[in-house]
């Protein structure tokens, strides 16, 4: 994760300019800029987190021994599922 967002949680995106510079408003950026040969500005979104889920998922299976004796088993399945 980029620093900047590090250190400020709450921060949605910040405007980076050529020389590296980071601005909260991209009318400072654009002011800076100015000084500058290279006027591009780049527009740094927060990255989205992709939490995981896991889900379970029960079978039992009946299967003969001995012959009319049963027994009965049980099996546990785990898949993980992404929500976005």
């Amino acid at each position: 994760m980029d620093n900047i967002f590090e250190q400020h949680p709450n921060l949605k995106q910040y405007f980076k300019t050529a020389d590296g510079q980071a601005f909260y408003e991209h009318s400072d950026a654009k002011l800076h800029v100015r000084t500058l040969e290279d006027k591009s500005i780049e527009t740094v979104e927060k990255p989205v987190k992709v939490e995981k889920e896991v889900v379970e998922e029960n079978t039992t299976e009946a299967k003969k021994v001995d012959g009319n004796t049963e027994k009965v088993v049980s099996k546990t399945k785990s898949k993980t599922a992404k929500s976005e």
